[in-house]
Parts: C-alpha cells; structure tokens; sequence
C-alpha cells in the first residue's frame, strides 16, 4: 500500500510540473476532502470515534472466523477519526514518506481517498476514486474513476505501470479490464472449502456496509490466499 502510494504522488507531480497552465488547478482541494476536515470532531468525540472503529475491526475480525453470518457497518466519521488519532502516531512505517492527513468520502456507491503530499517539486492533495462491488461471493470489483492532483486528472496508463509494478513486486500478477471507460480489478479471495465468503460490500451516504457467512473453525496453519485475478468484459 506504501509504495502505491508513493506511485500515486510520484506520477502527480511528474505531471503536474510538466503543465504550467495546470498549477493553479492543482493546488485546489477536492470537495470531499474539504469537507472532511471541516466536519472533523472535536478531539475527545474523535478519539472515542477511532476507538469505536478498532472495536468494530476486531469484532469483525473474530465474526468471520467463528460466526455462521458475519455483517458489520463502518462510518466515515469513525474511518476518519482513527486515520486523524491512530495511523500516523501508532503505525508511522505504513506512511509513505511526504504523506499526511489521510481521510477517506463515502458517497454516491464511491470511495474517495485523499492525502496531502509535500515534495520539493509540488504540494497538494492528491485523490483517487474508486467504486467497490462484489460480482459473486468472494469477488471484489474495484473500479478506479478518477485520480486527481489537486482538481487534475492524472492520465491512468502511466500510473497503472507504476502500480502494476509496484503490486507485482509484492507477488500479485495485475492486469486491468475497461468498464465504462474506466480501469476495473476483479479480486478473487480463495480461503478455501472452509473459509469465510464475503457477499456484500455496499458504500452509501458516509457508510461502508460489509456481510457474509463464517467459516469453519480454523486449523493449525489454515489461511486464506487474496489472489488477483481477471476477467475479460462482457
């Protein structure tokens, strides 16, 4: 996740340097980034809220592994509230280096995720847009809309051999598939016969809605496999 990052931020600024006429365009702050930390809360309601959301995250954690069905919802508020309170202080080394104040928008069946990102050659937020879907049981469809230095868009072939290279380094082959004009990866999960099957994956206004059934009881040395895989479009 790092190193796309960093692909991410890279390409936004080999590009925006590139354009003269773009700067102005890419200084500016998407909506829903704005909007995120203007309604940030106050630090004791904030830091309630990303307590909340690890509780959740463990809840669901142990739902899978043990229940028959397994649903939780995760709020804007609270994924934002942790991003604010736990990441950069807890978990520094997951943070690209140039990479502050993540928030993630929930609308519209999309999920926006923007960070703020300062080099010698450009600051700005850079944003990527995204709607997820389940096609069947245990595979996850992300289709990348849009990503933005600023209000630019940043050409998606460049940045998806950036990416491609940097997830393919991680053991993942990638190749992409067009829908609606857009890149899409299919995610196939396999955890096996006995594992957990994810069946919905559903964004709303400010809410990301997950559900499934459980799995078995796990064995010693039992674990799933994320696996990327393709389909051709039909």
């Amino acid at each position: 996740m790092r190193r796309i990052l960093i692909a991410i931020a890279v390409v936004a600024v080999l590009f925006v340097a590139m354009g003269g006429g773009t700067w102005w365009a890419s200084k500016q702050v998407p909506d829903f980034y704005e909007s995120a930390i203007a309604e940030e809360m106050p630090a004791p309601e904030r830091k309630q809220a990303a307590k909340e959301f690890v509780q959740q995250t463990l809840r669901i954690v142990e739902d899978v592994q043990f229940s028959d069905r397994w649903a939780e919802e995760f709020h804007q508020d609270q994924i934002n509230s942790w991003l604010a309170e736990e990441l950069q202080t807890n978990y520094p080394e997951l943070v690209p280096k140039g990479v502050t104040d993540p928030r993630v928008g929930l609308h519209d069946g999309m999920l926006s995720l923007g960070f703020k990102f300062d080099s010698e050659a450009w600051g700005g937020i850079v944003s990527v847009r995204v709607k997820p879907w389940i096609v069947e049981s245990n595979r996850l469809a992300v289709e990348i809309v849009s990503i933005r230095a600023g209000l630019v868009p940043i050409p998606l072939d460049e940045l998806l051999r950036e990416v491609a290279s940097e997830v393919e380094t991680e053991g993942l082959p990638v190749q992409w598939i067009q829908r609606n004009g857009h890149d899409v990866a299919i995610v196939t999960i396999d955890s096996g016969p006995d594992g957990p099957v994810l069946e919905q994956l559903e964004v709303v206004e400010g809410i990301v809605r997950v559900s499934g059934s459980g799995a078995a009881k796990p064995t010693p040395g039992q674990s799933g496999l994320l696996q990327v895989s393709l389909f051709p479009t039909r």
